[in-house]
């Protein structure tokens, strides 16, 4: 299963390929070889393999102070 990359509006925060890769700052170095790379190619060939589970109820995970 491959995730599509995001990135949040409102602080830049990366996720490529379900990774978090954090803020990036500048840009990638050039390379002569693949000048359109980001440096993020190797997360995007991941593939993740498995089965996905249902979240149990939504109140399993609320404290409360009874």
């Amino acid at each position: 299963m491959n995730y599509k990359d995001y990135t949040n509006p409102e602080t830049g925060e990366r996720t490529i390929n379900g990774v978090y890769v954090g803020i990036r700052h500048g840009g990638a170095l050039r390379d002569a070889l693949a000048p359109d790379s980001d440096g993020y190619d190797h997360l995007r060939k991941i593939n993740r393999s498995g089965s996905m589970l249902q979240d149990s109820a939504a109140d399993k995970n609320v404290t409360s102070n009874e």
